[in-house]
């Protein structure tokens, strides 16, 4: 790999460094870089700050979670040791995430567990993801939106301190927050990967890292964060027009009212709105399809989560089905439901009359090519 190879990181994952030192700001110019007219003097703050990272030590600031403070009079630095009571909290948090699961749901377990941010504030979403992609996790640090390299191999510079994750498993999570947030996603994700041992190093394949079109883990676009509902997206409408051609459009949650106490799925289109069905029952026709496609698929690869054919799903179960949040639920119904076609009542049946399953056209994603 050349020296000059870098990882330019998407600014909102620039938080690491970006308050390590309040006293002053980073040099964006990458390590190795020839010197420029506007370069940083010599012997400013923030040659400091990068000739510390290039030699992976700390650079003071705000005290992580999961670390502890300094101690001047014992001679510990700031940052540097795992606190052993905040620790495995981080690790639980970054195991979750790896494992598909939501920020809201990180952010409740860590209330219900009582344990407080580093300032005693409220756990949000943007909480647990700064505390998670900031990559002092493994041990690497970013200065001006790029990952710090020695500028003689082009590896990523690892800090003396004690770190709660490996370069894989952070990558892993970067994957999830990068993937399809800026046109040069992928080769980012790629140049980060030849610093971690190539794209298939054992633990980068991450629950949201793939974006072919048979992995479970693409999610098709469909995005599984910010949904309400299980089958939001999944649904269609398939009430014909006047020129006979189907309408199409998605069908829209709707919360469980007074006048729809078991919620629903209606056309959203202003030109229909003629079609809507139960929300309970359609989640759980779709649900038992879904399972039991899931088992047939994935049921008989390996035993442990983590493996092929995908970390959500190798080795799946019925019990692990129970153990999703509504995200991991949408990423495994991504994995085999392209769409849900939903047919109108036949002329004549009243809609009082019973459900009826048969009314429910599942469009089954291909089925992965079985390994040779």
């Amino acid at each position: 790999m050349k020296a000059t190879s870098t990882w330019q990181i998407a600014r909102e994952f620039t938080h690491a460094d970006r308050h390590s030192d309040h006293r002053c700001a980073p040099d964006t110019a990458p390590l190795g870089a020839a010197p420029a007219d506007n370069a940083t003097p010599p012997g400013s703050a923030a040659e400091g700050v990068r000739e510390r990272a290039a030699a992976g030590r700390q650079s003071g600031g705000h005290r992580r979670f999961g670390w502890l403070a300094g101690d001047l009079t014992g001679g510990r630095p700031h940052n540097h040791l795992l606190d052993p009571a905040e620790s495995p909290y981080l690790r639980g948090a970054i195991e979750m995430i790896m494992a598909g699961k939501s920020e809201q749901t990180v952010s409740r377990w860590l209330a219900e567990q009582g344990v407080p941010t580093v300032r005693g504030g409220i756990w949000t979403g943007t909480t647990v993801r700064n505390m998670v992609s900031n990559p002092a996790v493994c041990g690497y640090r970013i200065l001006g939106g790029e990952l710090v390299r020695d500028p003689a191999t082009g590896e990523p510079v690892v800090g003396g301190w004690e770190t709660i994750a490996t370069p894989q498993e952070w990558l892993r999570v970067m994957r999830r927050y990068e993937r399809g947030r800026t046109p040069g996603a992928a080769k980012r994700a790629a140049n980060a990967s030849d610093a971690s041992g190539g794209p298939d190093a054992p633990g980068t394949s991450g629950v949201s890292g793939a974006s072919g079109p048979s992995g479970p883990s693409g999610a098709r676009g469909k995005g599984p964060q910010g949904r309400k509902y299980v089958l939001s997206g999944f649904l269609r409408c398939g009430r014909p027009g006047a020129d006979g051609r189907e309408c199409g459009a998605t069908l829209v949650g709707n919360p469980v009212t007074r006048g729809t106490p078991h919620g629903s799925y209606a056309c959203a289109s202003g030109s229909c709105r003629g079609l809507a069905r139960r929300m309970d029952l359609v989640d759980a026709t779709i649900t038992a399809m879904v399972l039991d496609e899931l088992e047939r698929r994935y049921g008989s690869g390996p035993g442990e989560p983590g493996t092929w054919p995908d970390p959500l799903l190798g080795g799946f179960t019925r019990q692990r089905w129970t153990e999703f949040d509504l995200r991991q639920k949408r990423i495994a119904i991504s994995a085999v439901i392209e769409r849900v076609v939903v047919r109108p009542l036949p002329e004549g049946r009243s809609t009082r009359a019973p459900f009826d399953p048969a009314l429910l056209d599942v469009r089954w994603t291909p089925r992965p090519a079985p390994e040779e």
